[in-house]
């Protein structure tokens, strides 16, 4: 069986569209193994240069950055931003400086204490100069 080449793009912009609301939804609920995995898929996600990257999955991992109770989920989020280029992070270049910087002084508030082993990797994540290589 053969399919067009208009019916197989439009199949494949549907099922881009689903992965990435599917990993949208999953850095904000379910157990933090799925949260943390699903900002490590969106960090692939934003390598592959053929891919149009949404704004909302963009925002949605800036939140995670900002507001998440686990260290690890959000040092995978600050490592998926890690992976944006210049020309996909555009518009929203300043909500995404604000979460670095909010990230920055939430590391100090730690309210449970095994999550105090992963200050430092949290700390170096949102430091790193290879952060920067978007700005």
């Amino acid at each position: 069986m053969r399919c067009s080449p208009e019916i197989f793009q439009t199949q494949q912009s549907k099922l881009i569209h689903d992965m990435f609301h599917a990993l949208v939804t999953s850095t904000t609920s379910g157990p933090m193994k799925v949260r943390w995995n699903a900002c490590y898929a969106l960090g692939n996600a934003f390598m592959n240069a053929t891919l149009t990257i949404p704004s909302e999955a963009i925002t949605t991992i800036t939140n995670v950055v900002r507001e998440s109770s686990n260290f690890k989920t959000r040092i995978n989020a600050v490592a998926a931003l890690r992976c944006l280029s210049r020309e996909q992070v555009n518009t929203l270049m300043s909500s995404i400086v604000q979460s670095l910087l909010a990230a920055i002084e939430s590391v100090e508030d730690i309210q449970d204490f095994s999550a105090f082993k992963y200050k430092p990797t949290l700390t170096s994540q949102v430091c790193l100069r290879d952060t920067m290589h978007v700005f």
